[in-house]
């Protein structure tokens, strides 16, 4: 079986995951294994790498931050914990102000 490394994994939570191939084989029937492999299946191909947008967040915080804006660095750090919390929990969190 290979292993594929999904984002927002660590090397325990990625060693102990089932490749896309493996849990297509496992997708067939009407049970409620086979319904949760698809949906598995279906929230992996979803899935958006935040990662760079998260870099260039944090690289404009410090730099705002150096200029003394704390404030505006503060948002920005707020964006990128968002984004972080987004990638790893797979879903997009929106709060209103």
């Amino acid at each position: 079986m290979s292993i594929v490394k999904h984002t927002g994994l660590n090397a325990e939570q990625s060693s102990n995951t089932f490749s896309d191939k493996d849990l297509e084989s496992m997708a067939h029937g009407n049970n409620p294994q086979s319904n949760a492999y698809r949906e598995l299946l279906a929230r992996r191909c979803q899935q958006t790498d935040y990662q760079p947008a998260i870099d260039i967040l944090r690289e404009r915080a410090a730099r705002e931050l150096d200029g003394g804006f704390r404030a505006h660095h503060n948002a920005l750090i707020y964006a990128a914990n968002e984004l972080e919390n987004a990638q790893a929990f797979g879903r997009e969190s929106s709060h209103e102000s």
